[in-house]
């Protein structure tokens, strides 16, 4: 029975296959790797070198959209524990909104009950079992970064006017709302869970990721060419690069890295989500 690259590539050469097989050892499926000579029309060593940077480009991403996840909840934490006085807002039904409070229709449960459920199932995942007292502070770090998106969207407006204006207050004045700013988290989450999942982030899995009802993200990033569907990764890079607190050093360093690699980029621009002309304008 014929391998996996030898059944999807059968016009590779005995030289090739060897190179592929021989790289691939301990690092990677046969399947994982395939990907990477479809996106280089079976150019086995291009291949190899995309596999590299994107091994590169995923734990960069990681490394600094963790740091920003940590920092994002300690910040939304302190705001509205300042605001609500309770050190355990999070699993008081009076800090959310109004509609999050109401039972749904077909026996779904509400906002508030459907957020502090997973909030608590982290909870105990990370070994912290009275929940019911747990701090703001444990109950943030503790969940999963969609969990916090969820509660960022669910607390009452008035608790948190200042974090939501902190957190958009350098986007384009159209995109200064709590809207914008959890579509845009929900991108970060998209990318950080395909980094933390070992996914593909060149590959054209990602070139659609953004659908359309997010069209509107096109004013936040001043697109002279409004037809233009950003991909998920431009748009968790671009505000990572405007509120991060690390963005000078992943700046940098994310930069290096596309520099680097600028021609295998470019050789192959159109079949991957390193679009060259918006990558190049974030700088």
């Amino acid at each position: 029975m014929l391998n996996v690259i030898q059944n999807l590539f059968p016009s590779l050469s005995t030289t090739d296959y060897n190179k592929v097989m021989s790289f691939i050892d301990k690092k990677c499926s046969e399947y994982f790797f395939s990907a990477y000579l479809k996106l280089t029309n079976e150019n086995v060593d291009d291949a190899i070198e995309f596999f590299k940077f994107d091994e590169k480009l995923r734990a960069l991403l990681l490394r600094y959209i963790l740091r920003f996840e940590n920092q994002i909840k300690t910040d939304f934490a302190v705001e509205i524990e300042r605001n609500s006085g309770s050190d355990s807002f999070w699993n008081n039904p009076s800090f959310y909104l109004t509609s999050a409070r109401s039972s749904k229709p077909s026996g779904l449960p509400s906002d508030f009950n459907y957020v502090t459920g997973k909030i608590r199932n982290w909870i105990r995942t990370s070994n912290l079992s009275n929940y019911s007292g747990c701090s703001n502070y444990l109950a943030l770090h503790a969940c999963s970064f969609g969990s916090f998106v969820d509660l960022v969207k669910f607390i009452d407006i008035p608790l948190k006017n200042n974090f939501v204006n902190k957190y958009v207050s350098i986007l384009p004045s159209p995109a200064q709302t709590l809207s914008f700013l959890t579509s845009y988290l929900s991108c970060i989450k998209k990318v950080r869970d395909k980094c933390a999942h070992g996914s593909y982030t060149i590959t054209l899995s990602m070139e659609r990721a953004l659908n359309s009802s997010w069209s509107r993200l096109l004013l936040a990033v001043n697109s002279p060419d409004s037809s233009r569907t950003f991909t998920t990764f431009e748009l968790a890079i671009y505000y990572l690069l405007q509120y991060s607190n690390c963005r000078a050093e992943f700046k940098r360093r994310l930069k290096n890295l596309l520099v680097n690699n600028a021609s295998l980029l470019t050789k192959y621009n159109g079949r991957h989500s390193l679009s060259a002309t918006p990558i190049t304008n974030l700088f």
